[in-house]
């Protein structure tokens, strides 16, 4: 993987984080954190997060446990479950290393595990009743690629992005027949290389982020054209060192992560910069090597820490 950073990105990084720490942060408020499914049950490694806004639920994907929890909407830890898997017929099932993870309307839980290159299909508790193959579409079928994000919009479509020899975000009806896809491999722009983070708003735009590619963060219509593009791999406030994740707010605000910065940046829909928060550390609002970030659709907001090993609530305040 090529990401773009150097020693000047990275020197920029420490000071924009020192800086954030001390306090900056923006019209954004900390509600609260959540270290674990319980004392005994710490994080080990959380990876993916996701808010489940038809049951006002937090998934949190964490592939040092093995697991996948999920909490209310207060933090209170509701149920968990180890991911186990088969990597091919006939194997005997293993624990997995669960990474990201969307869920519909009809509590349908779809995941990607970091020992799989499937999509994992599970019901509410947790057990495997299907997997998407993305080998088995005839379009891909003698193509080398994996699926490594996901999103759902309010229709309950899924979105893949991939890696491999075909980056392109593959978009899925509600009965996972290939509807669409779009994207070409490459750094200039419209094209993705290392895409880090993908997201839908209610209006069906596509959020992506991308390590490698000319712009950080590309917003794209349904139909894969592309709308806007910002962020460039530079020291700039407006710029990233590792983009690794962007949901938005009702308000029509953009949020990204950036994980080596220690913050998560918003921007207005056309792309302009507006404030940041975070900072590196481990008090309240701090982050230590965040690694993604999800949404209610409304104004509250979630960034789960690698690092840090939790996983923060904050809501946006109203103007």
């Amino acid at each position: 993987m090529g990401m773009k950073f150097h020693l000047a990105l990275l020197l920029a990084g420490s000071v924009f984080a020192a800086a954030a720490a001390r306090g900056q942060s923006g019209n954004v408020s900390y509600v609260y954190g959540v270290g674990g499914y319980s004392d005994s049950q710490p994080f080990s490694s959380p990876q993916g997060i996701f808010y489940d806004r038809w049951n006002k639920e937090v998934y949190v994907c964490d592939a040092g446990n093995h697991q996948v929890m999920i909490f209310d909407s207060t933090g209170f830890p509701v149920y968990r479950f180890d991911h186990r898997l088969r990597r091919s017929k006939g194997e005997e099932r293993i624990l997995g290393e669960p990474r990201n993870l969307v869920v519909n309307k009809a509590g349908d839980i779809f995941l990607i595990d970091n020992l799989a290159g499937f999509v994992d299909i599970l019901d509410q508790r947790g057990n495997s009743v299907d997997r998407l193959v993305l080998q088995d579409i005839p379009e891909f079928e003698n193509v080398k690629i994996r699926p490594e994000f996901l999103a759902v919009d309010n229709r309950d479509n899924l979105y893949v992005a991939t890696s491999g020899e075909e980056v392109k975000i593959l978009i899925f009806d509600k009965d996972l027949n290939l509807a669409s896809y779009f994207g070409a491999k490459g750094e200039d722009n419209a094209e993705l290389e290392t895409v880090t983070g993908l997201w839908v708003d209610d209006e069906g735009r596509i959020y992506v982020t991308d390590a490698d590619a000319h712009f950080c963060v590309q917003v794209f219509s349904s139909e894969g054209e592309l709308l806007l593009g910002f962020g460039g791999h530079d020291v700039n406030r407006e710029d990233f060192s590792l983009p690794t994740g962007v949901a938005t707010t009702a308000d029509g605000k953009i949020f990204v992560v950036d994980e080596l910065r220690q913050v998560v940046k918003a921007f207005d829909g056309d792309g302009k910069f507006l404030f940041w928060f975070g900072g590196f550390g481990i008090g309240a609002g701090a982050m230590r090597y965040p690694r993604f970030i999800t949404s209610d659709g409304g104004h509250e907001l979630f960034v789960v820490e690698r690092v840090g090993k939790r996983y923060q609530k904050f809501v946006l305040d109203r103007e």
